[in-house]
């Protein structure tokens, strides 16, 4: 099958289909060809990670008539502010993509200003008046990188000299990290990676 599929790659939509342990608990994400290399997920057209749902858990299924609607927050980080991706490209998109009665089955709220305080305190709110959202959607930069020894310098290649604040503390080797706007910071940036979103 890959020797066949490996010329087409660019043109293929991939999708694993698992259970929920298994969804979970294998990376699919880092599959590659064992011959070159390369990376599954960065050479196909989509990659997309679901897992077959049993008909015993059909009765769990969200019915939007009963519950409201499904709520979901658009956390839309843009550090650079101008000098980034326009804020509305993707809220736009999401709100297009809905018709008349699909607008009524959805909530979309955007975080203002969308920082990680802010975030925090939203989701504590929300939960609090027994309105939790469903879906938490970020859209905004990451960086794979290790934790700063210093103030300066760790990020100067990938983000231009900027010296963002370290949401929780230095953790040895290199850590994924989502930019969140702090306007109290000089460059407007702070790094979040996993521990602090037990807090959230």
């Amino acid at each position: 099958m890959w020797t066949s599929l490996h010329p087409r790659l660019s043109d293929t939509r991939v999708e694993i289909v698992t259970g929920v342990r298994e969804a979970t608990a294998i990376p699919w994400e880092l599959l590659r060809d064992p011959q070159t290399g390369a990376v599954l997920t960065l050479r196909a057209r989509a990659f997309v990670r679901t897992y077959a749902q049993p008909e015993s858990t059909a009765k769990y299924t969200l019915d939007p008539a009963a519950s409201g609607p499904i709520r979901i927050l658009l956390v839309i980080s843009r550090p650079a502010a101008d000098d980034d991706v326009p804020f509305r490209s993707v809220a736009g998109r999401l709100i297009k993509g809905l018709d008349e009665a699909a607008r009524e089955t959805f909530q979309l709220d955007v975080l203002r200003p969308p920082t990680f305080e802010r975030l925090g305190k939203t989701l504590r709110q929300a939960k609090n008046k027994g309105q939790p959202y469903h879906i938490v959607h970020f859209d905004g930069h990451g960086v794979y990188t290790e934790a700063p020894k210093s103030d300066t310098g760790w990020l100067a290649e990938l983000l231009s000299g900027l010296t963002p604040m370290l949401l929780s503390a230095p953790r040895s080797g290199p850590h994924g990290y989502l930019l969140f706007e702090n306007p109290d910071l000089d460059q407007n940036i702070q790094l979040v990676d996993g521990p602090p979103w037990a807090n959230c």
